[in-house]
């Protein structure tokens, strides 16, 4: 993938599908691989966004949980289905990801 911004022009990491067991659950179609469906073969569009305020805690910059939360109901509003937030606050260096589907 390439793009304009910075951000997200570097290296990325991978995605793991696993099997649907909830209602709302996604997988990869058989035919297409990269394309996503839900249980009962409807598409589904994966559309996300990420939020910077699940990873930060400053309310002064509106960084904070409740700031979070607001983006992602907003998100939710719009269609998004998945709003993503990275940190690499770790000692170690490591990245951590969190998702929260907003369906």
């Amino acid at each position: 993938m390439a793009s304009n911004e910075w951000e997200l022009d570097k290296p990325h990491g991978s995605l793991e599908v696993v099997d649907a067991s909830l209602s709302g659950g996604a997988f990869l179609t058989e035919n297409n691989p990269h394309h996503f469906a839900r249980r009962g073969h409807s598409l589904f569009y994966f559309i996300g966004d990420r939020a910077k305020p699940l990873a930060t805690d400053d309310a002064d910059e509106q960084h904070d949980r409740v700031a979070a939360h607001a983006m992602i109901d907003k998100r939710a509003s719009q269609g998004y289905n998945v709003v993503s937030s990275c940190s690499s606050s770790k000692p170690d260096g490591a990245t951590v990801v969190a998702i929260r589907s907003t369906t």
